[in-house]
């Protein structure tokens, strides 16, 4: 393997694809490399390598070797299969939707700390407390904050006009947040429940503090602050860059 270069880091699964009779080539999430593509071979025909290891969403330390087109995975520890999740139908998708997040909106090589934690995090939560649809929204938010993706949802995106106080707002996803009347609006409205919501979120001092949140919004506000994150997620995965802040 000399001359090869090695990353040794934590690591989540976050996609597994069958290659050829033997081999499976695996997407992950790494603290310090971002999201990486590496071939896993022999992980299907042998019952001693990688087994039990490479299971969506594990939390795992790996050796990978190789160029970034040519990546091999040499060696997985398993630190944490998060198998409460799995027996619970809600929390495998809440998972999911967690896991496709990080695979549509990362790009390749590009390190994320912050949101290794983020995800590592939740899916501990996870695994121990079951589904918690509030705490999933605060990721989300957060996640697409850490990439420069973040909704302006407390002034208007275009003219910077504050949103009033108890009052509806239109949002429109594609353009970053909120849109004021004056400004043209946009195709989703938020009313303050929810967008007090958000704020709270996005504000409190960590995620997985305390206990879980549930409880701190109505079942219309968590739906509608959804509905807005869902359609910010599927535009943005469709374009991919911004990250501007520092990087």
């Amino acid at each position: 393997m000399t001359g090869r270069a090695a990353l040794e880091d934590e690591a989540l699964v976050v996609r597994q694809t069958d290659v050829g009779e033997a081999d499976r080539l695996v997407q992950l999430l790494t603290r310090h490399a971002g999201t990486i593509t590496a071939r896993a071979r022999g992980a299907r025909s042998s019952r001693r390598r990688f087994s039990g290891v490479l299971t969506l969403g594990a939390h795992i330390r790996v050796r990978v070797v190789g160029r970034p087109q040519a990546r091999t995975l040499e060696a997985a520890e398993l630190l944490d299969p998060h198998l409460g999740i799995v027996g619970s139908t809600a929390s495998l998708e809440q998972a999911g939707q967690l896991l496709a997040l990080v695979r549509d909106l990362l790009p390749e090589d590009l390190p994320e700390p912050s949101v290794f934690d983020l995800v590592r995090g939740s899916l501990a939560r996870l695994a121990a407390h079951g589904p918690a649809p509030v705490e999933a929204l605060a990721v989300r938010l957060r996640v697409l904050e850490a990439l420069g993706f973040g909704l302006q949802l407390a002034a208007c995106v275009v003219c910077g006009r504050s949103r009033p106080e108890g009052r509806s707002a239109a949002v429109d996803p594609a353009r970053g947040g909120l849109v004021c009347r004056a400004c043209g609006g946009g195709p989703l409205v938020l009313g303050p429940a929810a967008l007090d919501l958000a704020a709270q979120l996005l504000e409190s001092p960590e995620v997985f503090d305390g206990p879980p949140l549930d409880g701190v919004a109505t079942p219309e506000a968590l739906d509608k602050l959804a509905r807005v994150l869902a359609e910010a997620e599927r535009g943005h995965g469709a374009r991919r860059p911004p990250r501007v802040h520092g990087s």
